[in-house]
């Protein structure tokens, strides 16, 4: 086993904890590239790059998106009670001032005109 079999094979086994499926895409270009070399090592190098920079990228952007959506839910909610609260106000004003056929003030459906007696006994 010599240096330079050692180092590509350190070098591939760093790039395929990166990404299994780009393993793949050396050995291609390893075959096929006219310097191998220094191919993979820039492909090497560009995988590496490109995967932490999204990574940090998500990362403090999660963060952000975090911090800001923090602040909307609270004035999301505080906005959801101000109208169900003005909804709840406003029908409760409608049902004592809206006079309609069958409707007295002060009586309500649910309680019946007249006592009802179960069983007349003498």
């Amino acid at each position: 086993m010599t240096v330079g079999l050692l180092l590509t094979l350190v070098g591939l086994a760093l790039l395929d904890s990166v990404n299994v499926s780009t393993i793949w895409i050396v050995v291609v270009i390893l075959l096929a590239a006219k310097r191998p070399a220094a191919t993979g090592w820039a492909y090497a190098v560009g995988a590496f790059v490109t995967f932490g920079t999204f990574t940090l990228l998500l990362y403090f952007g999660l963060n952000a998106a975090e911090t800001w959506l923090d602040g909307l839910t609270l004035w999301l909610r505080r906005i959801l009670f101000t109208i169900i609260t003005v909804v709840f106000i406003v029908l409760g004003v409608r049902r004592f001032t809206v006079s309609s056929p069958g409707f007295r003030r002060g009586s309500y459906s649910w309680f019946p005109k007249q006592p009802r007696v179960l069983s007349r006994t003498g």
